[in-house]
């Protein structure tokens, strides 16, 4: 495992998306992503006025990144650990998922409940799995990255308990409605 700033931990997990075959496999823990996802819809959703909220993600919803993660051939997954009741942002992203990454980019989501992981050693910042061979999990200051580990199994790093993480995550899991 090797420890990054962000700039760096982002651009290694781009090189490991770009270079996937199989699965690109996201879990996201936060109940808010304020700092990383503001912008109008979010703003209109959280000003209580989601009509609006869905129409600037229908119409601004993709950005390059997600246009050109939308065009990979392998299987994306995500999952998010989420708090009961939602969070106002919770229910926000839920919306995105369905209008974009769901419609757009094809990914399989899921939400699990957060009181059903005790014991499981979730990390307290999101990782991404790709080809059960690499792992990016990032660090959060409050809502904000800041660094992110890589590892990679094919040069002798031990990814066995994101993989374990990943197979208890996934029966737990319940699809977006």
């Amino acid at each position: 495992m090797r420890k990054y700033g962000l700039e760096k931990a982002s651009d290694i997990l781009g090189n490991f998306i770009d270079n996937a075959k199989a699965e690109a496999f996201k879990v996201e823990v936060l109940q808010d992503y304020y700092a990383h996802d503001k912008g109008p819809s979010l703003d209109a959703w959280l000003a209580g006025d989601h009509v609006k909220s869905l129409e600037i993600i229908k119409q601004d919803g993709l950005g390059e990144w997600l246009i050109d993660y939308a065009k990979k051939p392998f299987k994306k997954t995500r999952l998010h650990i989420v708090e009961s009741p939602h969070t106002p942002y919770i229910d926000w992203e839920i919306e995105f998922y369905k209008s974009v990454l769901v419609s757009f980019v094809g990914e399989d989501i899921g939400l699990v409940p957060k009181e059903k992981t005790t014991g499981l050693g979730v990390p307290d910042g999101d990782f991404w799995i790709i080809d059960d061979q690499k792992v990016v999990q990032f660090h959060y200051k409050d809502t904000q990255a800041y660094a992110g580990d890589a590892y990679d199994s094919v040069i002798g790093d031990d990814i066995s308990r994101f993989l374990k993480l990943k197979t208890e995550l996934l029966k737990l899991a319940q699809p977006i409605a």
